[in-house]
This record gives structure tokens, sequence and C-alpha cells, in this order.
């Protein structure tokens, strides 16, 4: 692994959180994303694959990772995508536990919460969250055009996600979506690319 690098958003993300006072909020926030990540980086390195960066931000983490990963197996490659959902599913299951136990319920109750958002929010099939890149496995173990089709549902979801961001009239929904637009957009762009890369490796 080269370095780990963290985005300039978190540090937004925490001057947030302390002009409103919520500071142990956007800590926990912040703890619950590298738990996520870690997630995936445990499967990751169970797989001897090699860690080129690890990027945090406020909307996550991102890992870049050698060409190797193109070589496992179907499975491989759902545990590692699964990684960070699993970690999540695990903190819930071990905090409701403890709940009861425990002098420091309002933490463990964000926490919770924290954990549920992270993943339902996850499990969206929009690139490049881990949703898509599970459903994007299975269309491409399925069809040929697999990439294709998963990045039209990406699109599709992306939108719906808009407009209920617009709904419930949530400027950090509406925020996020831009993130993941921009997003979609480069790996439009990229896509000649990465469809002929996954159509090599498959």
């Amino acid at each position: 692994m080269k370095f780990i690098k963290i985005n300039p958003s978190i540090f937004v993300l925490l001057i947030i959180f302390l002009y409103t006072g919520m500071i142990i909020e956007g800590i926990l926030f912040i703890l619950c994303i590298i738990l996520h990540e870690l997630g995936h980086l445990f499967f990751l390195s169970s797989f001897h694959i090699k860690i080129d960066k690890i990027t945090i931000s406020f909307f996550g983490g991102e890992l870049k990772t050698n060409l190797k990963y193109q070589y496992l197996s179907f499975f491989q490659k759902l545990l590692i995508y699964l990684g960070g959902i699993l970690v999540n599913i695990i903190i819930i299951f071990i905090l409701y536990n403890i709940y009861y136990f425990n002098k420091f319920n309002k933490v463990i109750d964000i926490l919770i919460q924290y954990n549920q958002l992270f993943i339902l929010f996850n499990l969206l099939p929009i690139y490049p969250l881990d949703g898509y890149r599970i459903l994007e496995l299975i269309l491409k173990t399925l069809f040929n055009k697999g990439l294709k089709y998963s990045h039209i549902v990406s699109i599709l979801s992306l939108f719906i996600f808009l407009i209920y961001s617009i709904n419930i009239n949530s400027m950090a929904f509406i925020i996020i979506f831009i993130v993941l637009f921009i997003k979609n957009i480069e790996m439009k762009k990229n896509y000649d690319y990465l469809y002929l890369k996954s159509y090599i490796y498959q």
C-alpha cells in the first residue's frame, strides 16, 4: 500500500459538524466510513490484492487496486463488494447486543443509525457505490453487454434519487446527487475503454 489520502471534504464535514455543535456525530460518521472501507480492505488483502491508494472523503472511501483484481472469481469479487456492508451489519448486530448493558446509549444509537444509513446508501445501484458494483458483476456474468446495462440502471437510479432528494427537500442529498452525477459522467467518457477492459478480462 502506497499511502492513505484524506480528501479535503472530510475537513469541511468536521467544520460543519463543529459549527452545528455535532462534533461527536461527525467523528462517529468518519469512523463508520473508515470501518466500512476496512471491510473491503479485509477481503482484498485476503485475496492478495495489492492496494495502491486509499482515499477517505465525505462520500465514503475509494480503494485503488492493480489489475490482478480482474482475475478473481465471481464469489471473491462479490465478497469484496459486500465487505463494507458486511462490516456495517456486524457492527449493528454487536451494538444491539450491548445496547442494554452500556451507559453510552446515545452514542450507540447514533452508530446504529449511521451503519443502517451506510447499508441502505451503499446498496443503491448507482456508480460507484457497492450496489452498482454488485449489479455490474451479476449483469456482466449473465450478459455480454452487462457493463452497458448496469450503466443504464445507474443513470436511472441516480435521477430517481434526485427526485427523492427534491421531494424531501434535502440539500445534503442533492449535493450527493451532484457528486454521483459527475462520477457517472466521468465513467461515460471512459465507457469504451472500460467496456474493452471488461471484455478482455472476463
